[in-house]
């Protein structure tokens, strides 16, 4: 038995699974988005998170910018700030705590967050 399923869920099963969606088959030729690993190895840190943001909550990532408040813009819920700390500790390799990211009123503050914490830029500013 063969279940169809779009061009869009096949991509994001891929990229959940690791894989490359092009590689299943159509996905590329049909002219879907590459998938979100391939788009945020090439993206400034902003779009980065607005990417993490929009996977979490819905909310379209070109309603978000760098001044866009977590509350009052986006409407981000505590819940969904949860589920964002965990998208961003598995993107970026930083551990984020919750007062942490309660802290953070808007993107640019998460953003200023996850450079201070990146063991990638620690990296480069040394020496």
């Amino acid at each position: 038995m063969s279940v169809e399923i779009s061009s869009d869920a096949r991509d994001k099963l891929a990229e959940k699974l690791g894989g490359d969606p092009a590689a299943s088959g159509d996905g590329a030729a049909k002219g879907t988005r590459p998938s979100r690993n391939a788009r945020s190895a090439s993206v400034d840190p902003v779009t980065r998170i607005s990417m993490i943001i929009e996977d979490a909550t819905g909310v379209d990532v070109d309603e978000i910018s760098a001044d866009s408040d977590l509350t009052d813009d986006l409407h981000i819920d505590s819940v969904s700030r949860i589920d964002i700390a965990i998208r961003i500790e598995d993107a970026f390799g930083v551990r984020v705590e919750e007062e942490d990211l309660d802290a953070a009123r808007t993107v640019q503050d998460i953003v200023r967050f996850v450079e201070s914490r990146s063991p990638r830029t620690a990296q480069t500013e040394e020496p």
